[in-house]
């Protein structure tokens, strides 16, 4: 279950409180006029893949990253979001803001671990639209590191002005700590990391 909590300025808490094998959203403490939509189609949307880092520009193992994301009409999920005003989803911000934190915590864990999640996402405020065509900028820092997670600030900009922000935490595992079977599994996917590092990083 994703559980978060919104007020209508623009502050949402995300919480990953149980495994995405019965996705549900719960709205606490606030009432979200988009809810009900997004519950419907969010059994179709986590089953799709998206690289939302077209671009690592910097980055310095242990302490920070900066990313780009270019946004295109191209992209299938704009079609709805919204007809005739296209913008990048909210959430897709966020995990624009995730996926570069994932990939500053695997280079600085020396691609130890398979699998980083969100596990916790904080003072998540949306500043500004994000329209094909438009390139989003993202910079995180790492707050604290421990064997299990890591916890970051992230901030993304479009054309100088704040467009997304959070602190964001991650939980950092591999397959086989719960499943030994599953060691094969951890080192393909640390081989895939490792190979789509080296195509979206500047050398």
């Amino acid at each position: 279950m994703t559980a978060f909590s919104a007020n209508l300025w623009g502050d949402v808490t995300w919480v990953l409180a149980d495994p995405p094998e019965s996705p549900k959203l719960v709205l606490q403490n606030a009432w979200c006029g988009t809810c009900q939509p997004l519950w419907k189609n969010f059994a179709k949307i986590r089953n799709m893949k998206f690289c939302l880092v077209d671009r690592i520009n910097s980055l310095v193992p242990g302490e920070s990253i900066q990313t780009i994301k270019n946004v295109s009409l191209a992209e299938e999920y704009l079609q709805d979001h919204f007809p005739g005003f296209s913008v990048l989803p909210g959430v897709m911000m966020v995990e624009c803001l995730v996926q570069s934190c994932a990939w500053l915590s695997r280079v600085s864990d020396d691609f130890r671990y398979s699998t980083l999640l969100l596990k916790q996402a904080r003072a998540v405020k949306f500043n500004s639209f994000l329209k094909p065509g438009q390139t989003l900028e993202v910079t995180a820092t790492v707050r604290s590191v421990s064997d299990s997670s890591a916890e970051f600030m992230a901030s993304g900009t479009v054309g100088g002005q704040s467009a997304v922000s959070a602190r964001l935490l991650l939980s950092k595992q591999n397959l086989a700590d719960r499943n030994p079977q599953l060691a094969e599994n951890d080192r393909r996917l640390i081989a895939s990391m490792k190979e789509l590092f080296e195509q979206i990083r500047v050398i």
